[in-house]
């Protein structure tokens, strides 16, 4: 199906990172962050329009439905910390909130963890936590609380973990907790 077949409306509490040279955007870059900007509030919104029309279904990321689609002129642009631009041509969209059943899938991390970090997504009110997870064999695991500590994401090394969570806006909470520290 194409298209987004529900009312919705823009998040405005993730409105203004996603503009150019607004507080919320300058934020991220001073965190060393890159962040992901429209070309001006018209083509946000233009985008937007485009998606609920004709959007394609992609995924479901922490309970939210993600529509996208691709452009054929850049929409906008990814700026890194160092200031360097890369074109976006494709957007993809969180949507509503969905429905989602814990998996009665044996979690391979549950007794075999080393440290533990909590990551923030700071700009909403309250705060999303997310759980990250590293095993003694080097994996990590993304777990989402507001799911039912769901298993969202898994990686092969910590670095990929990290750069996911960065990537999707998160910030690590100070602090890291160990398992040998409970014993």
């Amino acid at each position: 199906m194409s298209g987004i077949n529900r009312p919705i409306v823009l998040d405005s509490t993730q409105v203004a990172k996603h503009l150019p040279d607004t507080s919320q955007m300058q934020r991220l870059l001073r965190k060393g962050r890159a962040a992901h900007v429209f070309n001006d509030e018209a083509t946000m919104n233009r985008v937007a329009n485009a998606i609920i029309e004709s959007g394609e279904f992609t995924e479901t990321i922490r309970g939210y439905d993600r529509y996208g689609m691709l452009f054929a002129e850049p929409i906008g642009y990814r700026i890194s910390p160092d200031g360097s631009r890369i074109a976006i041509m494709a957007k993809l969209k969180s949507m509503i909130k969905t429905n989602t059943m814990l998996s009665p899938e044996l979690d391979p991390v549950k007794d075999n963890w080393q440290f533990s970090e909590v990551w923030i997504e700071p700009t909403l009110s309250p705060p999303y936590l997310l759980l990250l997870l590293g095993a003694s064999d080097g994996r990590c695991h993304v777990y989402d609380p507001a799911e039912g500590y769901r298993l969202i994401f898994e990686s092969d090394n910590y670095d990929e973990a990290q750069f996911w969570l960065l990537e999707d806006e998160y910030e690590p909470l100070e602090g890291r907790l160990k398992a040998s520290e409970l014993t």
